[in-house]
């Protein structure tokens, strides 16, 4: 054996004090143990049960370690092992090792390995790393009761899969591309700038004053809070989402799901979405943006710099303290409020039941007006509308109201806007246009029960098709009308 330098041996054995034996191809079966070897560098494969290596002071390499019981230890230049797969496998008091490709199973131990900088993946059960000080990479952590503690140049994990994850006490680490799963913790890592996704149940990512973005927050119960310079998070989706404390988050892609909060984010400047039930944004000063609001019960206020709501749509919207909101692109659904919004200048449509704009003093255009029970009311600069189409819409003091492009439906009511002078066309039944002092033209009327009244410069009509001549009522002081 003195001069032995490559073995391959099955069942069980052991290789000890052979000096110059420098290679060992694999090692297959039970109970096998490589001791005091001190010229071994490389081992193929140790595939097996109770498989033990010691005491080889210049072995580099071990491709894979397979089975139950697998122990490492005392090799103090090992740099490099491929791959750990099986139950209670123990990596300890090898200080030179920098890389492992895979650890996989249960009960998996890796510690007192001070330069380890690489593990590919972490697959399986009770895996443990800790007390590795440079390690700065993991490529994926996946399964049950993960834990990474203590490891402070840890800067990078590809991803968190699984149930019971937790990261720890790795003040350096930077990135985490992915936490997916049930009961994901991530706390005392003050310079974790990234995660690309939080995707599961009960996800908590707490004082990371340094992370920057989130790419997604799926799921239930995710809670981000404490994160002072979080700028932003891509999607926030599912239940009981709560962003909070983050004073410097600018930007969040989409909210979508039942139950999402964002709240004391001051500098928070542009939502994509609100999608869902109960979706509240508040205490959010510089928010300025808001693609769009859909679905029940969203609420948006005390957002003082918010210019710009692309659409809400569904149930229960309000939108309210909002002094510099100039734009909403369309307001559809049931119940929507848009209320004390002083700059408000243009609303693209307001579609459904039970539509109110009140108290916007500045709003100078809407696109149009189209459902059941719209109010229009207290604008004194509106300008335009494009249309009201519907039942029991309403357009009243505005006293600077020039224009409606058309009235469709039934119980449309313009009243006190003294400068509106055109209407292009009255269309359907009960249709009311009174105290209009300046409206000298209307296209078109079209249908039943319609009223002009108190328009005493009215001089034009287009165009009269009536279901009944009794049905129609012009009341004016002027000298000549023409009817086209």
């Amino acid at each position: 054996m003195g001069a032995l330098v490559k073995v391959k041996i099955n069942n069980k054995s052991t290789v000890t004090i052979c000096p110059y034996l420098t290679n060992i191809g694999a090692l297959v079966g039970y109970g096998l143990t490589v001791t005091m070897c001190p010229y071994l560098t490389n081992i193929g494969a140790l595939v097996g049960y109770g498989l033990t290596v010691t005491m080889c002071p210049y072995l580099t390499n071990i491709g894979a370690l397979v089975g139950y019981g697998l122990t490492v230890t005392m090799c103090p230049y090992l740099t490099n092992i491929g791959a750990l797969v099986g139950y209670g496998l123990t990596v300890t008091m090898c200080p030179n090792l920098t890389n492992i490709g895979a650890l996989v199973g249960y009960g998996l131990t890796v510690t007192m390995c001070p330069y380890l900088t690489n593990i590919g993946a972490l697959v399986g059960y009770e895996l443990t790393l800790t007390m590795c000080p440079y390690l700065t990479n993991i490529g994926a952590l996946v399964g049950y009761g993960l834990t990474v503690t203590m490891c402070p140049y840890l800067t990078n994990i590809g991803a968190l899969v699984g149930y019971g994850l937790t990261v720890t006490m790795c003040p350096n680490l930077t990135n985490i591309g992915a936490l997916v799963g049930y009961g994901l913790t991530v706390t005392m890592c003050p310079y974790l700038t990234n995660i690309g996704a939080l995707v599961g149940y009960g996800l908590t990512v707490t004082m990371c004053p340094y992370l920057t973005n989130i790419g997604a927050l799926v799921g239930y119960g995710l809670t981000v809070t404490m994160c002072p310079y979080l700028t932003n998070i891509g999607a926030l989706v599912g239940y009981g989402l709560t962003v909070t404390m983050c004073p410097y988050l600018t930007n969040i892609g989409a909210l979508v799901g039942y139950g999402l909060t964002v709240t004391m984010c001051p500098y928070l400047t542009n939502i994509g979405a609100l999608v869902g039930y109960g979706l509240t944004v508040t205490m959010c000063p510089y928010l300025t943006n808001i693609g769009a609001l859909v679905g029940y019960g969203l609420t948006v206020t005390m957002c003082p710099y918010l210019t710009n709501i692309g659409a809400l749509v569904g149930y229960g919207l309000t939108v309210t303290m909002c002094p510099y909101l100039t734009n909403i692109g369309a307001l559809v659904g049931y119940g929507l409020t848009v209320t004390m919004c002083p700059y408000l200048t243009n609303i693209g449509a307001l579609v459904g039941y039970g539509l109110t704009v009140t108290m916007c003093p500045y709003l100078t255009n809407i696109g149009a007006l189209v459902g059941y029970g719209l109010t229009v009311t207290m604008c004194p600069y509106l300008t335009n509308i494009g249309a009201l189409v519907g039942y029991g819409l309403t357009v009243t003091m505005c006293p600077y109201l020039t224009n409606i492009g058309a009235l469709v439906g039934y119980g449309l009511t313009v009243t006190m806007c003294p400068y509106l002078t055109n209407i292009e066309a009255l269309v359907g039944y009960g249709l009311t246009v009174t105290m209009c002092p300046y409206l000298n033209n209307i296209e078109a009327l079209v249908g039943y029960g319609l009223t002009v009244t108190m328009c005493p410069y009215l001089t034009n009509i287009g165009a009269l098709v009536l279901v009944d001549s009794d049905t129609m009522s012009i009341s004016h002081k002027h000298r000549c009308i023409s009817k086209g």
